[in-house]
């Protein structure tokens, strides 16, 4: 769950409280699934849906979500190019604590695309995975170009 990972990073990182405190941003990975590619290779893809849980979050919660999305524009970029995913790939729950302080759940559904290459040596065959990056659209002068983002 490299990307999962990499999100709580980037979480921790844009809020600094999560970094002195890491006991109050938990990360789970719940609901995956493993899908095989239905190719030669042994290639697949992880479907998870990953959730953040901020405890004793105060403050405004665009603070949280601003960061979320923008990770995800970069590291998952069909969440914002598909009206359907747009609608449902990203939900929340709070709790109410007190008048200032929730407990904040963020669930996003995430996808990691893996290769995985056959390698022979010393005429032993050895199977290694790579993660792939995201192809996302870029905007070019003369038209449209892709770029990839990753790994993670």
């Amino acid at each position: 769950m490299k990307k999962l990972h990499a999100l709580r990073a980037f979480l921790a990182q844009a809020m600094p409280e999560y970094t002195t405190d890491p006991q109050r941003l938990k990360v789970f990975a719940d609901q995956g699934t493993l899908v095989a590619k239905g190719t030669a290779s042994l290639s697949f893809a992880y479907r998870y849906t990953g959730t953040l849980v901020l405890l004793d979050f105060t403050g405004d919660v665009d603070k949280v979500s601003v960061p979320v999305l923008a990770w995800l524009s970069k590291h998952q970029p069909d969440i914002a190019l598909n009206k359907e995913q747009r609608e449902r790939a990203v939900r929340f729950e709070a709790e109410f604590i007190d008048a200032k302080t929730i407990d904040l759940v963020i669930k996003v559904d995430l996808v990691e695309n893996v290769a995985v290459h056959e390698d022979v040596v010393d005429g032993q065959r050895r199977l290694r995975t790579e993660h792939l990056g995201e192809v996302t659209p870029a905007a070019s002068g003369s038209g449209t170009t892709w770029v990839v983002a990753g790994p993670y």
